[in-house]
């Protein structure tokens, strides 16, 4: 059979079919035309570990997998949301039928091509020259991303669709990411809209619309055109997910939830739409339905990079309000065990180091010690809202459970103080707490507080006292480090800056609050730490290859052939 084109000897491939007689075909057709080495994987689990630890040129992947709930497309998803897929490789979809959607997305998105059954080998041959092609013509923006130019690299591909390139739909798409990678939002929108002004129902030109406006602090217009997309295109998940998050950052988690859950049953083998679900399960309560998601994902993540061990704690707090000690204890274990591993991670060891307490409540020395080292933490500056929230899981899940804990609500008080700043932040703690309702009632009481303070700041500064206004803000938030309340005094002293009398001084003195709260007050990511953001193209530079095929294929099940 004719050669693909002259470097296909130098290439790679990963086959991936449960069927071993279709997946043995592909194989052998792949070796029929040169290509140089070949890695066989039956299961979804098996290949997302190869992808995840080294580099194909030539991915063909059958698009269901009934027995895993997933598909090659739910595949390809989850790596480029976690930039495991460098732009050159070609990722081609086996299915036995593509609708209009799907052939509309090979053609804008990181689906290369979908070859339909029953094929040729010729069809075959054709489907991975034109990919090849492509990823040729495209082969200079490539480079030029992967050397981390990537404002040199936007302009190539605002240039590519602007003169109507080769592949100008997928360089648009690529460069709106670019854009959002940059930081350049007012350039992401114009690209979406310059797309959208050619065809108004390109999906993820009105998906990058909308994450514009929300990096622009205009949700309401983002929550119409996401809600008008998924009404449009129900089964878009990508839209989903930015939905969801959109949700969870207006403090709407039940919406979140929803949307969430609805976003992981259309790819139920997503180990990050999986993972959101479970922790929006946890955090609106539905424990018995978190239980389930929560054990799912720690089987499903288990050896993965996309894996987050947050998973593991609030599993463990889960079995502990169920009183099942024998999942408990193996939850603490694998959570140990995972911290072992990865001796180096901070995150990691933290989430290991606040979980032990679940498990000591039959040696009160050992849990008094451990409550000690998490009382220190929460009066941490540095301290985050994901910390914050995950002791409060902790410390209501041992006080449900019968713990003494004297001191807790003081503790509970002082953190409820500090991140009590956002509605999203107040309803995910309220939620963490939720295991010892009078911790999560002393969560919305803090909230409360904080927003009487900043009303009665704001009434001191109509009344004309705005100076009396910003250094009792200040005041109260040097006291709580509570971002709302710092942000609200610099916005009140940018307004009244001609009337306030120590201007300078106040200006320093927000400026310190800043630095040391204003990192720290973040909404936690939801097991989407290590993502890029949702809806957009990779645009990394290629992941770290092991040195054979042999080696990477090792222990995972896979087989392979040269």
């Amino acid at each position: 059979m004719q050669l693909i084109d002259r470097d296909i000897a130098k290439s790679s491939a990963l086959v991936i079919d449960a069927n071993p007689t279709a997946r043995g075909l592909l194989a052998a057709q792949l070796r029929d035309f040169g290509v140089g080495a070949i890695v066989q994987c039956a299961r979804i689990q098996d290949a997302r570990r190869q992808l995840e630890s080294r580099t194909f040129d030539i991915v063909l992947c059958e698009q269901e997998f009934e027995a895993e709930g997933y598909s090659g497309q739910n595949l390809l998803d989850d790596l480029r949301r976690m930039q495991l897929l460098p732009l050159s490789t070609v990722f081609i979809i086996v299915t036995g039928g593509a609708s209009q959607t799907m052939v509309a997305d090979a053609a804008e998105s990181a689906v290369d091509s979908y070859l339909l059954k029953p094929y040729t080998a010729s069809a075959l041959g054709e489907r991975i020259a034109q990919s090849r092609r492509r990823k040729k013509s495209l082969a200079e923006i490539f480079a030029t991303v992967e050397r981390g130019e990537l404002a040199d690299a936007a302009g190539l591909c605002a240039r590519r669709f602007t003169e109507r390139g080769p592949y100008h739909a997928y360089a648009a798409r690529l460069g709106g990411e670019l854009l959002f990678r940059l930081g350049d939002l007012d350039g992401a929108r114009r690209l979406s809209e310059q797309v959208l002004a050619l065809e108004p129902s390109v999906p993820w030109a009105r998906l990058g619309l909308a994450r514009a406006q929300i990096g622009s602090q205009q949700a309401a217009a983002a929550m119409r055109g996401l809600e008008s997309l998924v009404a449009d295109q129900p089964k878009y998940t990508d839209a989903f997910d930015v939905l969801g998050r959109l949700q969870v950052e207006q403090g709407n988690l039940e919406a979140a939830a929803a949307t969430c859950q609805r976003a992981w049953e259309f790819t139920r083998g997503s180990i990050a739409r999986l993972q959101r679900h479970a922790l929006l399960s946890f955090y609106t309560g539905r424990i018995d339905e978190a239980a389930k998601a929560l054990e799912r994902a720690s089987t499903l993540g288990s050896g993965s990079r996309m894996f987050d061990p947050q998973v593991l704690l609030l599993l463990a707090a889960v079995r502990l309000r169920q009183g099942d000690a024998k999942a408990l204890q193996r939850a603490l274990g694998a959570l140990q065990n995972a911290a072992a591993q990865d001796a180096g991670n901070a995150r990691m060891a933290r989430l290991a180091e606040l979980s032990l307490a679940l498990g000591l409540l039959s040696q009160p020395a050992a849990l008094a010690e451990a409550l000690g080292r998490m009382a220190s933490l929460s009066a941490d500056v540095g301290l985050d809202g994901e910390t914050a929230c995950h002791l409060l899981t902790v410390w209501s899940g041992l006080a449900a459970a019968g713990a003494e804990m004297p001191e807790a609500p003081r503790w509970v008080d002082r953190l409820s103080m500090r991140f009590a700043s956002s509605r999203a932040l107040t309803e995910l703690m309220t939620g963490a707490a939720g295991a010892h309702a009078p911790f999560a009632a002393g969560v919305q009481e803090a909230h409360k507080r904080v927003t009487l303070l900043a009303e009665q700041a704001m009434g001191l500064s109509h009344d004309g006292r705005a100076a009396e206004a910003v250094r009792t803000l200040l005041d109260h938030a040097e006291r709580s480090l509570n971002a709302k309340l710092v942000d609200l005094a610099r916005l009140t002293l940018q307004r009244h800056r001609d009337t306030v009398g120590d201007e300078t001084q106040l200006s320093e003195r927000i400026e310190r609050l800043r630095t040391q709260v204003m990192a720290t007050a973040a909404i936690p990511a939801l097991a989407q730490a290590s993502e890029r953001t949702t809806g957009s193209l990779t645009a990394g530079a290629r992941p770290p290859a092991n040195a054979t095929p042999e080696i990477a294929a090792a222990g995972t099940g896979a087989r392979t052939t040269t």
